[in-house]
This record gives C-alpha cells, structure tokens and sequence, in this order.
C-alpha cells in the first residue's frame, strides 16, 4: 500500500523518542533481519519482502532522504497502533527497527497479496460465496479496529491483503491397484470410514461440490499432498487439503486513535475511497471507514476499479457533489442495498461493522442453504 505522510495530520499519540523508551521485546535488532525483494513502493518508504529468525516477513522501510520529524511521529504512531492489535482479520504485527536511520516496521507476510491486485491484476470475479466470506473478513477486522477505537482512514482493497488458512476438512483418496475404484475417506486410513466409491474424477467433483457449496472453496486453492504408502499392497494415497482465504486489514500508516484529542480533519487516505466529509475537511470518525467500506464492497461485486473512467481528484469532487459509483445490476439485491447505506452522506445514517457484520454473515448462511439445494 501507500505511506502518504501529512504535514497537517493530528498530534500524533508519542512521538519516536518515546517510542524507543517504550519498545520493549518487540524492538527488532536489524542485523537479524534478511532483506529481500522489493514488493511494493509508496511516497515515502518501501515494502520488501524479508527473513526474520526463520520466518517469512514484510519489511516496510522509511526512505532515509524523505525522514523529518512528523514522518517520524507518524512512524512511531503506526507502531503504537499496531503492538495494541491482535485478531485474525489483522495483519500481525512482529516488531520495529526504531533506531534511525533505518526506521522500518516488521509484519507477517501475505503470500496471497493485495485484493486489489487479486481482483483487477489477476481480473479473478467472485462467486456470491467467495465475495461474502472476504467482506466478512474485513468487517471483522475493522469491527476488531473500532471496537478499539482505532480509526483506519485509508480502507481500500490495496490494504486489504490476503493469507491461505489451512481448513481443517480432509479427504484422502486412496487408489486401488487399478487405479480406477477409489475411496474417499473423512480422515486417516486408520480411523476411515468409506463416504464414496467411485472413480476419482467422480470422487474429486463430490468433494469439491461439498466444499463449493459451503463457501469454502476458491479456485486457486486446492492443494494436493501425494505420498506412496503401504496398506497390504502399493497404493498412492492423495489428500485435498483445502487452503481457505483470509482476508486481513493492513498498511495502518495514516490510522489513528479515536481519542487522541482534537478533531480529525486531515485530509487523508485515497480519493476513490474517501468518505464526503474526509475531501471536505469536516469532522470525521469511524463511519468515514464504513464509507471506503462501502466501495470495497462495490469494487468485491463488480471486479471493477471505483470511478475508473475519472482521475482520483475528479472522482473527489463527484464524491462531494453526491456522485457514487453505478450499481451493478446482476448484484444481490441485500448488497446493493447495504451498499447505499453505507455510503450514505451523512455519516449518522451509515451503520456501524458490527450491523455490517450481522447483515453479511446471515446472507452468507441464506446463500449457503440455497447452494447445497440447487
């Protein structure tokens, strides 16, 4: 994602000295950390990817020449924000080289990248499913946020990134000598007890039908593990693990606490996703975020770019004038709908994402009972 600095940004929390007081067992000694890849470029630090004791890392580098003291408090107050989170739907932070003049921030590594580029680099389009299951993700993560009076100020799909979570439901298939007949199992051949018999095209279509069906499956993700074993005579034994998505909120560089004193009027965050009253330099609070929100979700229907035919400052001004993007008419009539609340312009009337998350997770369960009776 981007690292848009703000001279007229809010006090930030403590500034770097302080934080360096403060930094206790996450302070990262540099030398332990491998640099490796450049992976993403912003105004005015770096992202690689690293090595850090053993692990692969995310290593987001302040550039030396652009340093000065508010870049400097913004760094210091991304770490403060980011040592307070913890949840699934969150990056996770590990640590911060705090000593000039190599400042930089150690996250997890998403080997799945941005949603951005998954949807219009990769031009992948959602299933119904699959498009709930990532907005539940980021609902709960921002909800996590909020609930925590963190404000993010910059929700967009290039600060959405993605992660494989092993799911715990397995088949192993396991051929006879023939190769034709094959049983699916629930669990190891040790404990099995035989579901399906049949070929294994057969078999393989059942089991991802089910998967399918339940929301879990995304095409990208089905990873086979092969091993010869033994049972009496040679068989090869497969086992479809299914690798979910998980979608996490990332890039919390222009994030700040709620009550951190003073109203919020900076200007922050990207034009294609920014709330009316951020371009109008009103005061703000967490619904700003349900707005971006609200085009993420408009971008997870559409597989579109929001405003794509505008540059970012006239999407801006449209924005301000009450413009927003078209919808999409083959979408669930509850998105659209919640799509306009949340884009509402009057913050007041935007709900909040503990409501979004209610909303989406019972569509999520309708579309499931629908899927496994058609």
């Amino acid at each position: 994602g981007s690292f848009p600095g703000s001279s007229h940004s809010p006090p930030a929390i403590e500034d770097a000295s302080e934080t360096q007081e403060k930094s206790g067992d996450w302070e990262i000694d540099g030398r332990l950390l491998k640099i490796g890849e450049k992976i993403a470029c912003g105004s005015c630090g770096d992202l690689y990817r690293g090595i850090y004791l053993g692990q692969d890392v995310a290593v987001k580098i302040l550039r030396s020449e652009h340093l000065n003291d508010t870049l400097e408090d913004e760094f210091a107050q991304e770490v403060s924000i980011l040592r307070e989170v913890q949840h699934r739907n969150v990056v996770r932070f590990i640590g911060a080289c705090t000593k000039s003049p190599q400042l930089s921030i150690v996250t997890e590594y998403m080997p799945g990248g941005s949603l951005y580029d998954y949807l219009h680099k990769n031009h992948n389009v959602l299933k119904l499913s699959q498009l709930l299951k990532f907005a539940i993700d980021v609902c709960k993560g921002m909800e996590y946020l909020h609930q925590n009076h963190i404000i993010h100020r910059d929700l967009k799909t290039a600060n959405l990134l993605m992660d494989t979570d092993n799911f715990g439901m397995f088949s192993y298939i396991v051929y006879d000598d023939n190769f034709y007949n094959v049983l699916v199992t629930s669990k190891p051949l040790a404990f099995g007890v035989q579901m399906f018999l049949g070929t294994v095209d057969v078999a393989f279509g059942v089991a991802c039908g089910i998967w399918d069906s339940l929301g879990y499956l995304t095409s990208p993700n089905i990873e086979y593990f092969i091993g010869g074993t033994e049972f009496g005579r040679l068989t090869e034994v497969i086992c479809i693990g299914i690798c979910t998505i998980v979608v996490k909120v990332a890039d919390f560089g222009v994030a700040r606490f709620l009550n951190q004193g003073g109203v919020m009027t900076a200007e922050t965050g990207t034009y294609r996703w920014m709330a009316p009253e951020v371009i109008n330099h009103q005061p703000y609070d967490q619904k700003a975020d349900v707005f971006s929100f609200a085009v993420v979700l408009w971008e997870l229907v559409t597989a579109k770019v929001p405003y794509d035919t505008m540059t970012p400052l006239q999407a801006a001004l449209g924005v301000r004038q009450g413009l927003r993007p078209e919808l999409p008419e083959n979408a669930h009539p509850k998105l659209l709908d919640l799509m306009q609340r949340c884009w509402e312009a009057a913050p007041d009337k935007r709900p909040s994402f503990s409501e979004i998350t209610t909303e989406l997770e019972t569509l999520f369960e309708e579309v499931k009972v629908y899927n496994l009776h058609n």
